[in-house]
């Protein structure tokens, strides 16, 4: 991973900054491994901790779980989670999967053909019987 430091750090901050990166989202292992050939997840990881190298405070995801396996998503809630509660990054995400977004969210807000169709907290939304309809197709 390379990262040329924000400027306001000394050469030797900046690399303890992104060692911390890359143990946090456990990727010390792939650290010299060129990042097209590593597995999807561990890609998605690897976008997660580009982003971070840029210390913001708002982070947004735009379907970054898709094509991810049942664990790959569990870390990623995992690391997300912990980003939030830990760090208190806020994150914006658009994402598909409901599961996902219940799991991460405080709020949340339903669209459907641009409009909004629920929002509130994960609790409330997906008993909408509107939100419901729209995800299973079912009248």
């Amino acid at each position: 991973m390379l990262y040329y430091g924000t400027g306001r750090k000394t050469e030797a901050e900046n690399m303890r900054f992104v060692e911390e990166i890359l143990d946090y989202l456990e990727l010390w292992e792939h650290r010299h491994t060129t990042v097209s050939t590593l597995p999807l997840g561990v890609q998605r990881r690897v976008d997660l901790a580009r982003s971070l190298a840029l210390e913001p405070d708002v982070l947004l995801l735009d379907e970054a779980m898709s094509g991810l396996t049942f664990d790959e998503k569990y870390d990623m809630i995992r690391f997300l989670t912990d980003l939030h509660e830990e760090e208190g990054l806020t994150l914006v995400m658009i994402e598909h999967d409901l599961e996902v977004v219940t799991a991460v969210s405080e709020r949340m807000i339903v669209m459907q053909k641009g409009g909004v169709i629920a929002r509130g907290p994960p609790e409330e939304v997906t008993n909408d019987p509107e939100v419901a309809r729209v995800y299973t197709g079912v009248e």
